[in-house]
């Protein structure tokens, strides 16, 4: 009887000792790291090397760098580089990715040009106009911390907005016998759209402008406009410096920006 019980004994105690090493073993293993996806690195990113352009990877394993800018975030950042062919405004998605992401792009000289976070539901999308032979760096990361999952991003070519061809008139009219008076000129855009102008007369010594004013006019191929502003100084004495800038934006929210500096001068 006593050998019986140290044989139970024995046999309890081997499979209490298997059990304890088992668990031992389950709760010390390491997890399986996942890899890090191509393009974890700014210095080694994705080329985009054709339009339009669509990819999807696994990034729970992306890594951030401590100099990554950051746009609503930049955790498990994947980095895509564009070399454009010719002039284009592209639009730019993650749309298809399963977790919240944010989106970048940046100029070669590390300018931001377009950021995005939440455009539709958690995914984002950004358009930016891009010059062919310019270098483009695309940040795609996740928002606010949160974990990573599987990231698609789609670039392709889109129309673009409206483009401006601005010109001003040499002179500005007075208006009656103030000192008010108009400067004007003419503007081209490519469709129908909506053009909003900004006058700024100054002085030749460079300081900030002397006057300022503003106007807007419908543009359906061409179109005049006429801006009031109320010269000071040098400028009601002789010609001056202008600068012009004219904002149009169609009926989808493209969006052109052209500037002209011009002299002009003040007539009766």
């Amino acid at each position: 009887m006593r050998n019986r019980h140290r044989h139970h004994r024995r046999g309890f105690v081997a499979r209490l000792a298997c059990a304890v090493v088992g668990f031992a073993l389950l709760t010390v293993a390491p997890a399986t790291a996942a890899p890090a996806p191509a393009g974890d690195q700014r210095e080694q990113p994705v080329a985009v090397d054709q339009l339009p352009f669509t990819a999807t990877q696994d990034v729970r394993g992306a890594t951030s760098a401590p100099d990554d800018p950051s746009c609503s975030g930049n955790g498990h950042s994947v980095w895509y580089r564009l070399r454009p062919t010719r002039n284009a405004t592209l639009s730019i998605d993650t749309y298809g990715s399963d977790y919240d992401t944010t989106l970048a792009v940046y100029g070669a000289d590390g300018e931001l040009l377009a950021c995005a976070d939440d455009t539709r539901g958690v995914q984002a999308a950004v358009r930016v106009d891009v010059r062919a032979g310019a270098v483009y760096d695309v940040m795609a990361a996740a928002c606010c911390g949160r974990a990573a999952g599987t990231l698609t991003l789609n670039a392709s070519e889109v129309e673009s907005g409206p483009s401006l061809a601005l010109t001003v008139q040499p002179t500005m009219q007075r208006a009656g016998g103030s000192v008010r008076a108009t400067v004007s000129g003419s503007v081209t855009c490519a469709r129908a759209s909506s053009v909003q102008l900004e006058v700024r007369l100054h002085d030749d010594a460079g300081r900030p402008p002397t006057a300022v004013g503003y106007g807007e006019t419908a543009c359906e191929g061409q179109a005049s406009w006429a801006v009031p502003v109320v010269p000071r100084g040098a400028a009601t004495k002789g010609p001056v410096p202008v600068t012009v800038t004219a904002l149009s934006c169609d009926d989808m929210g493209r969006c052109r920006i052209d500037e002209v500096a011009a002299r002009v001068r003040l007539v009766r």
